[in-house]
């Protein structure tokens, strides 16, 4: 799989979450989301990876 078939995916599954956004949600609330359809697209796709996340880290 190349990456952008990746983001695409990642993409796709935070389009489900469109709903959970607004305009009180947090930077540190949208990187929670990212890491969590990260971990769900590699789960779906039988990936094996560790997400490393740092509240706020780059």
């Amino acid at each position: 799989m190349n990456y952008e078939t990746f983001v695409g995916y990642v993409e796709n599954e935070l389009k489900q979450h469109l709903s959970n956004v607004n305009s009180k949600t947090s930077p540190t609330d949208v990187e929670v989301l990212v890491k969590d359809a990260i971990i769900q697209v590699c789960k779906t796709l039988k990936i094996e990876c560790q997400v490393e996340y740092v509240e706020g880290g780059t």
